[in-house]
C-alpha cells in the first residue's frame, strides 16, 4: 500500500491502529520485578485509546502515543501507579513499511501552536532548531499561530518546550499527518 500525502478515512482503516500512535517507549521495573501486577486490567484501566495505549511487553510494558503529550501522560500515570519501582527506556519512532516499494517510512506530524504574540520569536526559533523547513506562521486576533509539518523523531520534547517557554499560555495541536520518507532516515526504532 502506498501511502497519500495526508491520511483518509480509508488510509486510517487500512492502517493497523497501533500505527496511529507512532511515539513508543518502554517501560519495566527499577527492581527487576514484573510490572503487571494487576495484570492486563490494571494496564488497559491506564490506557486511554484516543490519546496512548500502554502495553504489557515481557516482564515490563510499551507506551503507544499519539505525540510527546500524550507520552507524558501516560508516563505521569505510571509513576502514580507503580511510583519508584518503574524505570522509563528511550522514547522511539515506529515506522512502517511501504509494501508496494519496500520503502521505510517515519511519521510526519501536523503541528499547530497558538500563542499569545509576545511569543513569536521564540516559537520561531523553537521551530527552526528542529527543521530548516519553517512552516508558516500567522497573526489571529492577539495570538500567533505557527502551523509546520515535521518528522516526529524532530518533535520529540518540542510540546513540552513550547508549553514551558510560554507559561502554559500555547495551545498544541500535534497530530500524525501522514507516514512519509524523511531524508537520512535509518529506520526502525529511531531514537530522539
Amino acid at each position: 500500500m502506498s501511502f497519500p500525502a495526508a491520511l483518509t478515512r480509508d488510509d486510517m482503516e487500512a492502517l493497523d491502529t497501533l500505527d496511529l500512535l507512532p511515539l513508543r517507549q518502554r517501560v519495566g521495573a527499577t527492581h527487576g520485578k514484573p510490572l503487571a501486577a494487576g495484570g492486563h486490567s490494571l494496564l488497559d484501566a491506564l490506557s486511554r485509546p484516543d490519546r496512548f495505549r500502554i502495553l504489557r511487553h515481557g516482564a515490563g510494558g510499551q507506551i503507544l502515543a499519539r505525540n510527546g503529550l500524550a507520552l507524558a501522560e501516560a508516563q505521569h500515570l505510571l509513576r502514580q501507579a507503580y511510583g519508584a519501582a518503574i524505570a522509563f527506556g528511550s522514547p522511539t519512532v515506529h515506522t512502517v513499511t511501504d509494501r508496494a516499494t519496500g520503502q521505510v517510512l517515519a511519521p510526519l506530524m501536523f503541528l499547530r501552536i497558538a500563542a499569545p504574540r509576545a511569543y513569536r520569536q521564540d516559537l520561531v526559533q523553537l521551530l527552526a532548531r528542529c527543521s530548516p523547513q519553517q512552516g508558516t506562521a500567522s497573526f489571529e486576533g492577539n495570538r500567533v499561530v505557527v502551523r509546520a509539518e515535521l518528522p516526529l523523531a524532530r518533535l520529540i520534547g518540542l510540546e513540552r518546550e513550547v508549553l514551558d517557554r510560554t507559561e502554559g499560555a500555547a495551545d498544541v495541536l500535534c497530530r500524525l499527518a501522514r507516514y512519509g520518507p524523511v531524508p537520512g532516515h535509518a529506520g526502525e526504532g529511531l531514537r530522539a
